[in-house]
């Protein structure tokens, strides 16, 4: 499943760069192979290598409309995880996001690791900033969790 769920993501990332000029792909991998580390969850592991892809494609609805079935043929609760994962700026602003998310203890740490690998691809000083507010909204959820 997870070779699947990685093909999906090298086809739907081809031709993209990450900020520091590396490859895409190589950001969901470095997330798979964190959450594979943590996890013993082929699903989870499955989305943190799909899981930018569903923003990426938002743009146009067909190509959504295919990444969705064939995540969905890997497994529906790739799907939920990874829609769960994506942020539609249109509803929802970047905070709403991540306490949405982090009520899910998998998707919590998924996003923690997404978030710290972004931060090792020179990020923007606003994008720092974002970062560092998800991060501390993460860190209290997890927090919360442990009392």
């Amino acid at each position: 499943m997870q070779e699947k769920a990685k093909k999906i993501a090298e086809k739907y990332h081809q031709n993209q760069k990450r900020r520091g000029g590396d490859d895409y792909i190589k950001h969901p991998e470095r997330v798979a192979e964190n959450i594979s580390k943590l996890f013993n969850d082929e699903k989870l592991t499955s989305a943190a290598y799909l899981h930018d892809t569903i923003e990426d494609t938002q743009e146009n609805l067909e190509t959504l409309r295919k990444l969705k079935q064939e995540i969905k043929d890997l497994s529906p609760l790739v799907l939920e995880y990874v829609e769960n994962l994506s942020h539609n700026k249109e509803i929802e602003d970047y905070e709403e996001y991540i306490k949405r998310i982090s009520k899910d203890n998998k998707l919590l740490v998924l996003k923690f690791c997404d978030i710290i690998d972004n931060l090792s691809d020179t990020p923007t000083e606003q994008q720092k900033e974002k970062y560092k507010r998800a991060l501390t909204i993460l860190l209290a959820k997890i927090s919360e969790k442990e009392k």
